[in-house]
């Protein structure tokens, strides 16, 4: 394991904003041997999460830090306050949302490392989603149909899995 100890201010990190999420990553599978990679995610006030996804050979760590966070785990979805600590292994269908007037934070762990890497491109994917979710919203604002929100992301560590959000 790399012996080079981390020590980062409140706030510090490298930092992903994704649509209504932003992610502040601690500690990379390039710093740790690729054994874990360590971040800490706020959801704005009733913003949504990264949709439902399964990872199939990595396991997640979550400590809720602050708020209260909707978790679904499997195919059911729980309200977790500030202080629930969840372990979600390889192969479960996860995902996380803010149903609250107030930010909700968590404190996440990836088991093994690496899943940093993928960042540049669920940023990316969530860039796009806010356009074309913004075009869909004035249609639908002007009668012109229903209206969406971006939800969903695909990457290589997860699959993406199908079900409504409780």
């Amino acid at each position: 394991m790399n012996d080079i100890p981390i020590i980062l201010p409140v706030g510090e990190g490298r930092t992903y904003e994704c649509g209504p999420m932003r992610a502040v990553f601690k500690a990379d599978g390039a710093e740790t041997c690729n054994r874990y990679s360590v971040s800490e995610w706020t959801v704005a006030p009733h913003g949504q999460g990264s949709g439902p996804h399964m990872h199939d050979q990595s396991d997640e760590l979550f400590f809720v830090t602050d708020g209260t966070m909707a978790v679904r785990v499997g195919d059911d979805w729980i309200d977790a306050a500030r202080g629930t600590f969840l372990r979600i292994p390889a192969g479960v269908i996860h995902d996380f949302e803010n149903r609250t007037a107030v930010p909700a934070a968590v404190l996440n762990i990836f088991l093994p490392g690496g899943f940093e890497h993928l960042m540049p491109s669920i940023v990316d994917w969530f860039a796009s989603q806010a356009s074309s979710v913004e075009v869909i919203n004035n249609k639908a604002e002007q009668g012109g149909g229903p209206s969406a929100h971006p939800r969903h992301f695909s990457c290589g560590a997860g699959k993406r899995a199908t079900g409504e959000r409780g």
